[in-house]
């Protein structure tokens, strides 16, 4: 295929990315069961109901301490909403766990329903996809892929070759702690800040800022991994769609 074909053809392929962009697995809320949506909905209503008993035991407590003058009853009555509020809380913890147990059970049955429905799910957006050429798909198909590939050497070329950089923090992080002569990751980093830049503290600060600049490489490395499973899920869907 020449390139004036393929570039005439762009507009197609833009199409099927816009079409595949729209496309996405089905949400974890969609793979629930009835009685997993029906235990979460409880849930939910039980812990609103134990918020508003704790949201007066709460006024009460604020009246005695301002003003004062409660009486025993009263007070009583406090202590048993307090019981109560957390009676209830406890039980809507309690109805997430005993649907999970009961899912347990199921498990082939749930399994196979999901199965099921993600199939269903992906051959309806493969199905909207077909109606696109052979060769606007595979040309979508090709600028995936690349874009794949270059999103993953990125995180290779961070995380890959790059490891060394992450041992030696790691390795340096102890002895800084150990000169510092505090324990604690959170304690050395309050210290540190507080202290500021100063000539002393300046090999801490320079370990803090090396440990954030490599946190956010983790984060960003995290970011792109997670576009490119969503590039790799679109690539699958065209794959489907030229079966």
């Amino acid at each position: 295929m020449n390139a004036s074909h393929r570039s005439r053809q762009m507009p197609n392929v833009m199409a099927v990315l816009d079409e595949l962009n729209k496309c996405s697995p089905r949400s974890v809320s969609m793979r629930k069961t009835s009685l997993e949506v029906g235990a979460d909905k409880a849930a939910k209503w039980l812990m609103i109901f134990a918020s508003v008993l704790m949201v007066g035991v709460a006024i009460l407590a604020v009246w005695q301490s301002l003003v004062g003058g409660l009486s025993d009853s009263v007070k009583l009555a406090a202590q048993l909403l307090i019981l109560l509020s957390v009676s209830v809380a406890l039980l809507a913890l309690l109805l997430n766990i005993i649907s999970g147990c009961v899912i347990l059970f199921r498990w082939r049955h749930v399994s196979f329903h999901n199965l099921r429905e993600d199939i269903l799910h992906e051959q309806s957006m493969a199905f909207l996809l077909s109606k696109h050429g052979e060769d606007v798909l595979a040309d979508a198909r090709y600028w995936l892929e690349l874009k794949i590939k270059r999103v993953e050497s990125r995180v290779t070329y961070f995380f890959g070759e790059k490891t060394a950089i992450l041992a030696i923090l790691a390795t340096a992080y102890p002895i800084s702690k150990e000169l510092s002569g505090t324990t604690g990751s959170i304690k050395w980093i309050g210290t540190t800040l507080s202290t500021g830049m100063t000539w002393d503290n300046l090999p801490n600060m320079l370990l803090l800022w090396l440990c954030a600049f490599v946190l956010g490489l983790s984060l960003g490395a995290l970011l792109l991994r997670k576009i490119a499973a969503r590039y790799r899920y679109q690539v699958e869907i065209i794959d489907l769609a030229r079966r």
